[in-house]
């Protein structure tokens, strides 16, 4: 009887699979054979949503339809693909700006070569590898070669550094690094309750006066305002080296600065930014309570963001915030005036007008002819050191 039932299970699943065997040329090829892969086929901007994104190039396909590699998406070239060179070959390590339909891949409208764009960097060196010219600053890689103008601090794993160069598929191609010491500060303001020869007490934090601490402003007295600059010892105690007694005048500033660090482990924090003051770049020091506003909306506070700050000057470099907005990108500057000085030859490079510097590259929209004497209106974004990169140079008066 057993025998007889394992007969009958074993004939029925024969039977199974043998009309599965039949069916699955039918299952697998419900489409005609005749019809175009659905990646291959011109797109329907009517139906399909444009993309549109940049980055550098790391594989070019040959012939139509061909897969390419911008960032880190593969890319479909095909034969009504609008390809703008700009003059520029395309090939690995070049940038494209391409605009895309996704149907079952990415499949490319058009394509624009770009020269590869600038990046600038500033965060904490993690890895230093001088034989290999590698570094990594934050959590990028940056290439420095000898040709790469490096100044300021030494360079240590654990200091700062301001990298600007062209950015790479495995980070950054540095030509130029300012590199910051590492040393933490702290900034503290209050009332002056005790002054000894030695030791001062602001409030209720122990202030070490040295023979180097260096005084500013007005002459300190008892219950005056102080604003102290220096190291922390230990539990609310802090070694001083700068002291301000401020004045009662707290005139009121909006500024526009890049943040270059953040220091201190609690309120308050000592900001350092770099301060957009006309044609100059001041550095200079905010201090950050626990009642300062900061919208982060844009972006979090770290090392490298633009910001919109409400302060109030208390001397010598110092601000007390009250508010603190993160912007999304740096802010757009315009500029009228005359052309103080031009690049040697050509027109890209290094301008002068009124007293800002001026960086024009192939970029650059210019109407007119320029020349030195000429007033001229300017329209760009300021970079770390501010330098305005110009996006369009007007000639006004021709």
């Amino acid at each position: 009887m057993k025998r007889h039932q394992l007969t009958l299970v074993f004939a029925f699943a024969l039977a199974l699979l043998l009309g599965l065997a039949l069916a699955l040329p039918f299952l697998l090829d419900s489409s005609p054979p005749s019809a175009a892969p659905a990646s291959l086929a011109p797109a329907d901007p009517s139906s399909v949503p444009n993309l549109t994104f940049e980055g550098m190039i790391h594989a070019v396909g040959t012939g139509v339809p061909a897969l390419w590699v911008i960032d880190r998406y593969p890319v479909t070239v095909i034969s009504t693909t609008t390809i703008i060179s700009n003059g520029l070959v395309a090939r690995p390590g070049a940038w494209a700006r391409v605009e895309v339909v996704k149907l079952a891949g990415l499949q490319a409208t058009s394509l624009e070569l770009q020269t590869v764009p600038t990046s600038d960097l500033y965060n904490r060196i993690e890895v230093l590898d001088e034989d290999l010219g590698l570094w990594r600053v934050g959590n990028t890689w940056v290439s420095v070669g000898p040709e790469t103008e490096i100044s300021g601090a030494t360079p240590a794993v654990g200091n700062l550094a301001l990298v600007h160069g062209a950015r790479s598929g495995s980070g950054v191609d540095a030509s130029r690094i300012l590199v910051v010491a590492a040393d933490a500060e702290v900034v503290y303001q209050g009332a002056l309750n005790l002054m000894g020869a030695t030791l001062w007490q602001v409030d209720d934090v122990t202030l070490e006066i040295a023979p180097t601490t260096v005084f500013s402003g007005a002459v300190p007295a008892l219950g005056s305002q102080v604003l102290v600059r220096g190291t922390e010892t230990g539990p609310r105690r802090m070694q001083a080296a700068h002291v301000w007694a401020l004045e009662d005048i707290d005139p009121q500033v909006n500024m526009t600065a890049w943040l270059q660090r953040i220091d201190g482990q609690g309120f308050p924090y000592l900001w350092r930014v770099n301060f957009l003051d006309g044609p100059n770049l001041r550095p200079v020091f905010v201090a950050v309570y626990d009642d300062t506003l900061v919208d982060e909306t844009a972006g979090l506070a770290v090392p490298g963001v633009w910001l919109s700050i409400e302060a109030v000057n208390q001397g010598n470099a110092f601000y007390r915030a009250q508010s603190i907005a993160v912007l999304p990108r740096a802010p757009k500057l315009q500029i009228i005036g005359p052309i103080v000085s031009l690049p040697s030859v050509g027109l890209p490079g290094i301008w002068q007008v009124e007293q800002y510097r001026v960086e024009v590259n192939a970029m650059t929209g210019i109407l007119g002819t320029p020349d030195v004497g000429d007033m001229v209106w300017v329209s760009g974004m300021p970079d770390y050191a501010n330098v305005v990169q110009a996006q369009l140079i007007e000639v006004l008066g021709e």
